[in-house]
């Protein structure tokens, strides 16, 4: 699983999740991916983030999996 990070013209991070080999997010600035495996390690593919800006992206990012997670269990 791999998120691509980009940023907007006026200084906004987006996230996408890229699942579709070929998938092309919108032009923006690329800052790098973080990827991760099943366990919820992750790997940051790049060199413009600082390691507090990968740590609190990757943070965000497992913690809405999580959420997202939970929220499916209860559903179901």
């Amino acid at each position: 699983m791999a998120f691509q990070l980009l940023r907007e013209d006026y200084g906004m991070f987006q996230l996408f999740y890229v699942e579709v080999p070929g998938y092309e997010a919108p032009k923006m600035e690329s800052l790098g991916k973080l990827l991760f495996d099943r366990e919820g390690n992750w790997i940051y593919d790049g060199d413009k983030l600082t390691i507090d800006e990968q740590e609190e992206a990757a943070g965000f990012i497992t913690g809405h999996r999580g959420a997202m997670d939970r929220l499916i269990k209860d559903i179901l």
